[in-house]
């Protein structure tokens, strides 16, 4: 197991129901793309981060909060007072994103045209004007968070273009899972990398094959989308193939297999309402059988979602809803067969297989929320 997996296993233990986010992170930054974290407060993206770039060993890192009264000063450096005095508009960069490796800028989208302009071309060319001299910044990717997108918003749709990867990070779902994050720890990552092990890893990701017929899975993608008016540009279908890539890489394969395209389900979607529509049709190229997984899953919330309501409408002892509750545990305990004959079906496949074990795992707190609502 590379050190990477080892650093991919040791935050998924301290922040649950977070894997496919943490490794999706690890891959973008070996494919030198930049993320934006979506979700409500209290998710833990600020810690996560934290403790990423802790992994992460010797990279110049750099965390900074947004507010709509935040100036360039805070993210670019103070002016050199001494350099104006002799006609030149020039910045003091030292500990700021100029210099960073890995940046993290928490409420993104608060971001001024005063800060706008430069952070695009930080972004995008790595390049940072000081005096009005390009200078080439060491920046590998930046990651961004906010509670929302700004998708209407003109002045902030360059930017937001310019994040590859979106992911959107929830509330802890799974009861057990619930409560291991209330009684474990974050903040105490070590070290586990160096800066000299990514640019291994980035080297060796770099020479991951793309085979014909993949690139051929990924016209199918893109076509199905397109006949649904879900359009990406080329930039983003071509930034893609880096993170396919590091995936593969992440995977120790030296050519990308068909189910690293599970990935476009965070790269293809430009405003949250089309996400799960992207999600679906990637997986109907990428691995077909996702596609009933997620048909199962959505079955089974509407069963719990019923015994919920009976439990909220305080009769739970009526002939009505004693009926309610029974079919609903029914059709959970449908769902969790038909889950199990998938997993069978899909044994040994990766992302796949970790899927429907996530899956499974909530169906199984479902089924024990509606037996409890039973009084069994």
């Amino acid at each position: 197991m590379s050190l990477f997996n080892q650093l991919i296993d040791k935050l998924s233990a301290s922040y649950v129901e977070r894997r496919e986010i943490i490794e999706t992170l690890v891959a973008a930054i070996i494919a030198r793309r930049h993320v934006a974290l979506i979700g409500p407060p209290g998710t833990a993206k600020s810690a996560l981060i934290r403790d990423l770039a802790a992994g992460l060993g010797d990279l110049q890192y750099f965390s900074w909060l947004l507010t709509e009264f935040s100036v360039p000063e805070e993210l670019f450096g103070p002016l050199d007072i001494s350099a104006l005095e002799q006609g030149a508009y020039r910045r003091i960069t030292q500990g700021k994103i100029p210099e960073a490796e890995l940046a993290f800028i928490d409420e993104v989208f608060k971001a001024g045209p005063a800060i706008l302009n430069t952070m695009l071309s930080l972004m995008q060319e790595r390049l940072f004007y000081n005096n009005g001299t390009p200078t080439r910044t060491p920046l590998v990717s930046l990651i961004g968070a906010s509670n929302e997108v700004p998708c209407g918003e003109q002045a902030l749709e360059a930017l937001w273009d310019r994040f590859t990867i979106r992911l959107e990070v929830t509330y802890v779902r799974d009861a057990s899972n619930f409560t291991r994050m209330m009684t474990g720890t974050v903040g105490d990552m070590r070290p586990m990398l160096t800066r000299d092990d990514l640019l291994k890893a980035q080297q060796a990701a770099a020479m991951v094959e793309v085979a014909a017929g993949t690139l051929e899975a990924v016209n199918r993608i893109r076509h199905a989308l397109s006949e649904r008016g879900i359009v990406a540009s080329d930039r983003r279908y071509k930034e893609s193939l880096d993170v396919l890539k590091a995936l593969a890489f992440l995977d120790g394969r030296s050519q990308v297999a068909e189910d690293d395209l599970l990935v476009y389900q965070h790269i293809l979607w430009h405003d949250p309402s089309q996400a799960d529509e992207v999600a679906k049709l990637v997986f109907s190229v990428a691995e077909p059988l996702l596609v009933a997984v997620t048909e199962i899953e959505d079955g089974a919330l509407d069963a719990v979602k019923e015994v919920r309501q009976v439990v909220a409408d305080g009769n739970i002892t009526g002939a009505e809803e004693s009926k309610k509750l029974l079919e609903a545990v029914s059709r959970l305990k449908e769902a969790k067969q038909k889950l199990a004959q998938l997993a069978d079906q899909v044994a040994g496949s990766g992302r796949a297989e970790e899927r429907i074990d996530e899956t499974s795992k909530r169906l199984r707190s479902w089924q024990a929320e509606a037996m409890r609502a039973l009084g069994v």
